[in-house]
């Protein structure tokens, strides 16, 4: 499970990576500090949604948003 953890950090950092470079989302965070803060919240939203006290809609409409709002930064 760390390794799945870890290749998806490293994606995600990838990808975070080649939009910062291409301009489409403007930070002056680390790509891989971006990706970090991400899975956090998502893993987060995860949990409580297994144990019932967050609905599984909202939670992926606020992972869609946060990715979203990266894009909304310029």
């Amino acid at each position: 499970m760390r390794q799945d953890y870890a290749q998806l950090n490293a994606r995600l950092r990838d990808i975070l990576a080649r939009e910062i470079e291409s301009g489409a989302i403007t930070t002056d965070e680390r790509p891989e500090h971006v990706a970090g803060r991400l899975v956090a919240f998502v893993e987060g939203l995860a949990y409580h949604v297994l144990i019932g006290t967050h609905p599984a809609d909202v939670a992926r409409r606020q992972v869609l948003d946060s990715v979203d709002g990266l894009y909304d930064s310029r």
